[in-house]
């Protein structure tokens, strides 16, 4: 069941965000694109070091 509510915000979360991107300039766009590839390579790198710790420590 959780997982059914899961999948049924996400899908609500993804159509909004397509909204959103709807209403955006092109320029906004190319923007927006650059912060969530920055957002994605932080996420990555603290992952790797999230890892690295758990590997010291065990």
């Amino acid at each position: 069941m959780s997982d059914r509510i899961l999948a049924i915000e996400e899908k609500e979360a993804v159509e909004q965000v397509s909204a959103y991107l709807k209403m955006l300039t092109p320029e906004q766009q190319q923007t927006f694109a650059t912060l969530i590839q920055g957002a994605m390579v932080t996420m990555q790198v603290v992952g790797r070091k999230d890892k690295e710790q758990q590997n010291e420590t065990a």
